[in-house]
């Protein structure tokens, strides 16, 4: 088993203390690296490298740009609360503008109950910000410092951004997880929120996949447990890809691309999300998977990993955030 088959992300880890209230640490696998797994050009290992991934060489930040500018959807996937995967987000966004493009950014840690007080703060400049964080419920759909996430909103009220809200109530989250889906979708709030009758998918990777690492991450619960927080993970990341595609199917020509920012699980082998768009979508979407990973220097086998097992298109490595590098499951 390798270093990829990680704990979702802090996805997985906020969805355990949803349905458990048990809380528990950013946390990833600790596997080995196998020997054939070794990048192709040795100096592409180095913070702020951008790594295409199939070619597993180096390409400029412009290069880079060039190519997100052409997309439809540009997922950003970021180890939480590491400022430096902020600071990437920002350069995203600021060079997009910079070529003509209108993006629209989609950020997971707000709710769709949360969208109106958030586009009033974005758009209008009326909204003070203790009363913003109220209206939009940043307390009760992700929590935690708002300012690690404040220079992205910033930047969206600065160049005018629209800002959408990615994720279900986290209210509906919460019935899943501790219901289960089918039970959980007779809730009122699923037919208020458009839930109810929207079809999540239940691809057998994504379930392979997220079922190994609950297990391996959050060992000893009875299987229902497991079956209950897995459905709650596939509900939240359906949820995602109908914001993204409600979007694209309202954008102006002239206008994205849509930059999805969420957890790195969340666009892990495209499953989570981009393949849920994919296949929301009557017609082809241009997608490109972008995955920020903190270089530990003394490990280069875990990027290694992120390489060899196509993690996304590209992978962006930077410096370790102030809380420090990922806890791997198994240390």
């Amino acid at each position: 088993m390798n270093q990829l088959q990680r704990c979702y992300q802090a996805g997985l880890a906020i969805l355990f203390v949803i349905a458990t209230g048990i809380g528990c640490s950013h946390q990833v696998q600790a596997t080995p690296s196998s020997p054939d797994a070794r990048v192709t050009t040795q100096a592409a290992v180095a913070e702020w490298a951008i790594i295409h991934v199939e070619s597993q060489q180096a390409v400029a930040f412009d290069t880079l740009m060039d190519r997100l500018a052409k997309a439809d959807v540009v997922y950003l996937g970021e180890e939480h609360h590491n400022r430096h995967h902020i600071d990437a987000a920002k350069k995203v966004l600021e060079g997009l503008v910079a070529r003509g493009r209108q993006p629209v950014l989609a950020i997971e840690m707000f709710g769709w109950d949360g969208q109106e007080a958030l586009t009033r703060y974005v758009t209008d400049g009326q909204l003070d910000r203790e009363r913003f964080l109220k209206e939009s419920k940043w307390t009760q759909n992700w929590g935690g410092d708002f300012a690690d996430y404040e220079p992205l909103i910033e930047v969206a009220r600065h160049r005018h951004l629209p800002v959408l809200a990615m994720n279900p109530p986290r209210s509906l989250v919460r019935k899943v997880a501790r219901q289960g889906l089918s039970r959980a979708l007779e809730d009122p709030g699923m037919a208020r929120w458009g839930m109810r009758d929207e079809p999540v998918v239940d691809d057998p990777a994504y379930r392979t996949m997220i079922m190994r690492q609950l297990r391996q991450c959050h060992g000893g619960m009875p299987d229902a447990a497991y079956e209950r927080i897995y459905e709650a993970s596939m509900f939240r990341d359906e949820g995602m890809a109908k914001t993204v595609v409600s979007r694209l199917e309202a954008l102006k020509e002239s206008d994205g691309p849509i930059v999805s920012y969420t957890g790195g699980g969340h666009i892990q082998h495209r499953s989570p999300v981009p393949d849920r768009v994919a296949r929301r979508s009557d017609k082809p979407i241009g997608q490109i998977t972008l995955y920020m990973q903190s270089l530990e220097p003394e490990r280069p086998e875990y990027v290694e990993d992120l390489l060899r097992e196509h993690i996304a298109d590209f992978v962006w490595l930077t410096p370790i955030g102030d809380h420090g590098p990922p806890i791997r499951c198994g240390q």
